[in-house]
């Protein structure tokens, strides 16, 4: 069973980009904290602090006609204090990011813009593992896919990220949060270590989209992460 959804969504995926038309999703974030951390009299209130400013945190997903935008929303009441935006940029680090990112589907290639820069690459096809496991999300039928990301940590050593989305069939629209893209359906919900991305509101065709890439230099992938490392001292 699990081949045949692979294969029936190799076959479409291309489809799902091309037929989008515009839409507008929001999500709202969830943090499962660590409930040691949150009793250790050192850092317990900080840790406390930085779960409940990212679960405040909002993003805006945006597509029309095969490129998307994952932004992160303006907050209402954005923290002014020193020690709220030192929580706030913690948060970021640690729960959620800061990161903006644009895909264009169509030309293959995406802009991500981060620690001050402008990183393209190219829009690479997606090894999904996608399972019949199924459940409700906001009233939609959603189906769980998984992958397992490979990253270098602090520490010079290998570490695997493991990612969970439920996606949804009747959304026939191929994107999804941060750089998490390429079902067969809307990524409703997306869960990355103790983050969760929920979609809270989603806002289809007749809505006013407008995706503007950003303009300036741009360096590539390998570039940035060279860059990166050597500052990290690794």
């Amino acid at each position: 069973m699990k081949n045949i959804i692979m294969l029936f969504f190799l076959f479409t995926n291309s489809f799902l980009f091309s037929q989008s038309n515009a839409g507008k999703i929001v999500y709202s974030i969830h943090i499962s904290a660590d409930e040691k951390v949150l009793k250790s009299e050192k850092v317990g209130k900080l840790y406390m602090d930085m779960s409940k400013n990212a679960a405040d945190q909002m993003y805006v997903l945006s597509f029309k006609e095969g490129k998307s935008s994952f932004l992160k929303a303006e907050k209402l009441n954005a923290a002014k204090g020193k020690y709220e935006e030192t929580v706030s940029k913690l948060a970021s680090v640690m729960f959620t990011n800061d990161d903006n990112y644009y895909y264009d589907f169509v030309n293959r290639y995406a802009i991500i813009e981060t620690h001050g820069a402008l990183v393209k690459e190219a829009v690479k096809d997606v090894n999904w593992e996608i399972t019949s496991e199924n459940k409700i999300i906001s009233g939609i039928l959603c189906y769980k896919a998984t992958r397992k990301l490979e990253y270098l940590g602090r520490d010079n050593k290998i570490k695997i990220n493991n990612i969970v989305a439920w996606f949804a069939p009747s959304l026939p629209y191929s994107y999804g949060p941060k750089d998490f893209y390429g079902l067969p359906g809307l990524i409703v919900q997306l869960t990355e270590n103790r983050t969760t991305y929920l979609a809270n509101k989603i806002e289809l065709d007749d809505v006013e989209i407008s995706i503007d890439f950003p303009k300036g230099k741009t360096v590539s992938k390998e570039e940035f992460d060279k860059k990166l490392k050597a500052q990290m001292g690794m």
